[in-house]
């Protein structure tokens, strides 16, 4: 996937374009292929235990398994207190037709309408950027690397996913970028006949999440409304305003039926306006003092969409800093914006030097802005909640590309040979300590091969760019690869999956937020309770059938006959204390990552 020449025909424009256009065109395969690699990528183990997800996951998944048993659609239930009307019915509703009312209750189902979201959010990117810059291999690129970000990986995977808000927030964007681009139509962007379908695609942003986002996604939708509408007098500002304000009430009535049709709205307002939202804008410490100290203060959620970008955060720096130059000369010069080319046109492919339109840019840029600035004023801050705007960034690094400095690209190929290089010892490890089989391990290391050569490519220039996305997704699929066994592991706790314990009380240590939830995916049927996990084994287990119970070792109750080993399997520990990672066990994962898990009943 190098880059060819650039035309260099002197006069004829269109031809030049032609000629331009065939040159690429050897090259979409090779994207082609990447993308489908990361649609791969994303597919694979998306029903296991150990993907990147929100910590929170467990806690959604199960309001929704007893929201299902309850065979209602509302109210929602939960056996975890203050836990049930913490996000708005549509995501729990997903999750019943998506997992049959429990009919057929796996992670797997439960997940895959977030991918599919990511998906079509993807082909969003891809079509938007073609579109704008009349060239596929930008589009095909701006969709890669809109999957190669992590955030998208950990986010636009799980049940709990960043991904619905994201396609439902972004819909009437796109279309109102899309009907800028049509020739003679810069002038009709934002039509009377959009009002309902863009206010109803928001309220289903506003049902996923919260009605709080109404906030960026209206001033979003405003923004791009007038930069691509172009109003030519002060009167034509008031139907574009009433347009953007109907489309939000909208959006806003459709999210007040959840308080009209659920039978204790007061329970609502309690549990999701005022402590999920409001709660949100308030600090015991004071709101200036976390806002300009600490790790929730301001100065992290500015770098925040580096942070998303995972391995690409370099780039997206070096983005940042090309973006607030651009800004810089266009209030310097204090000029009307140039009229639009509704196409970004190539002049030189291999030196990068591109005619960008600056409307769209402008526009696309200022989404960027309104998410970060509109997500540093709640107390809590947190980089995910800008995830709606990754797809924008996708498509002003895939038109920036090439013009970015090599530098950027070179210090990601290092970041991503480190990376490289741990999972590859982690899965060494695993494989040491039989976690992992033989031909698992050799998936898991021909993954880290491809991005190893990725990196070597990358030493010469004229293959650096496309080395830093291959590698990027290689590391994704080398995680997924790592931790593959692990899942095996979890399903193997064959023993314990006959009839006999079933319908059985089962006590599980106290983690975090709802993570007990996760053994109804791995022995489904039983009844969980959590238990002290400082509490001493023998002081537990006569309480309940049996008690799933951590340690390096089985428990000596095994060796003195007083409890049964019924099943063990491999786990991972996820929370870490301070000093427990060290320098001098950072190269001993199976010290401070691996863990066994032992199922143990009492003496019959």
């Amino acid at each position: 996937m190098t880059h060819p020449p650039a035309s260099t025909a002197p006069s004829d424009g269109q031809a030049q374009l032609t000629q331009s256009h065939s040159a690429w065109h050897r090259y979409h395969l090779g994207y082609w292929l990447l993308l489908a690699f990361a649609v791969c990528i994303y597919i694979s183990g998306l029903g296991g235990h150990f993907i990147p997800r929100n910590g929170d996951e467990m806690v959604y998944a199960h309001i929704a398994r007893l929201t299902a048993q309850s065979n209602q659609w509302l109210p929602l239930v939960s056996e975890l207190n203050n836990m049930r009307n913490t996000k708005p019915p549509l995501l729990f509703w997903q999750a019943l037709v998506a997992g049959d009312w429990g009919g057929h209750w796996t992670l797997f189902a439960l997940r895959l309408p977030s991918v599919m979201y990511t998906f079509l959010v993807t082909a969003g990117i891809v079509y938007l950027t073609r579109q704008l810059s009349r060239n596929l291999k930008l589009g095909l690129l701006a969709g890669v690397i809109y999957l190669a970000f992590f955030c998208t990986f950990r986010y636009g995977r799980p049940y709990l996913t960043s991904a619905a808000e994201s396609f439902w927030f972004n819909l009437p964007i796109l279309v109102l970028m899309l009907a800028y681009l049509r020739p003679g139509r810069a002038d009709k962007v934002y039509s009377w006949v959009w009002v309902l379908p863009f206010g109803l695609a928001l309220g289903c942003g506003l049902l996923y999440k919260s009605f709080a986002l109404i906030a960026p996604a209206g001033a979003c939708l405003a923004l791009v409304a007038w930069r691509l509408h172009s109003p030519k007098l002060w009167a034509d500002y008031l139907p574009l305003a009433l347009k953007v304000g109907l489309s939000c009430t909208v959006a806003l009535a459709m999210f007040a039926l959840w308080f009209a049709i659920d039978p204790d709205p007061q329970a609502v307002w309690n549990e999701f306006v005022v402590g999920e939202n409001v709660g949100k804008m308030s600090h015991d410490q004071g709101y200036l003092r976390t806002a300009l100290w600490g790790g929730s203060s301001i100065w992290p959620q500015l770098l925040g969409y580096a942070q998303n970008a995972g391995l690409l955060a370099l780039i997206v720096l070096g983005a940042m800093g090309m973006g607030l130059h651009w800004l810089w000369r266009k209030l310097r010069t204090l000029l009307p914006a140039p009229q639009a080319s509704h196409a970004l046109t190539e002049s030189s492919a291999s030196s990068g030097s591109l005619n960008i339109d600056s409307r769209m840019l402008s526009a696309m840029l200022g989404v960027l802005a309104i998410w970060l600035i509109i997500f540093t004023l709640p107390s809590q801050r947190s980089a995910r909640y800008i995830i709606p705007a990754m797809p924008f960034l996708a498509i002003v690094l895939a038109l920036l590309w090439q013009r970015l400095h090599v530098v950027w690209f070179r210090l990601s190929l290092v970041l991503t040979a480190i990376l490289l290089g741990l999972i590859s010892m982690i899965g060494w490890s695993a494989y040491e300590l039989h976690i992992a089989s033989a031909w698992q391990t050799d998936i898991l290391l021909a993954s880290v091969a491809l991005g190893a050569a990725s990196v070597l490519a990358g030493l010469r220039t004229v293959h650096l760019r496309n080395a830093v996305v291959v590698a990027a997704l290689s590391v994704l699929a080398a995680f997924n690869a790592m931790v593959a066994p692990l899942d095996s592991s979890a399903a193997a706790l064959t023993q314990a999956h006959s009839p006999q314990w079933r319908g059985k009380h089962i006590a599980v240590p106290d983690g975090f937020n709802g993570q007990f939830e996760r053994y109804q995916f791995i022995l489904p049927g039983n009844r969980y309770s959590t238990y002290d996990s400082a509490a001493p084994l023998g002081s537990v287990l006569p309480q309940f059938d049996a008690v799933m119970w951590v340690g390096a070792q089985e428990p000596a109750c095994a060796a003195q006959k007083t409890c049964t080993i019924v099943a063990s399997r491999w786990d991972v520990r996820t929370r870490h204390k301070s000093g427990e990672i060290t320098w001098q066990n950072i190269l001993q994962p199976q010290q401070w990552l691996f863990r066994r898990e032992w199922m143990v009943s009492r003496v019959s």
